[in-house]
């Protein structure tokens, strides 16, 4: 038996908070809260910077 956190469809993947107002990019496929595309982006933004 293989135990695993339970996780719901429109959690934050970067996150993990669980909200009504969480959205999703790529076609449905990542599911983000404000905070977690708040940090996505500073952390694209980082790698984009040292290129």
């Amino acid at each position: 038996m293989i135990l695993q956190k339970y996780r719901t469809h429109r959690s934050c993947q970067v996150t993990g908070e669980i909200h009504k107002h969480n959205f999703s990019i790529a076609n449905g496929k990542i599911f983000l809260s404000k905070n977690g595309a708040q940090l996505l982006l500073e952390e694209l933004q980082k790698v984009l910077h040292q290129s």
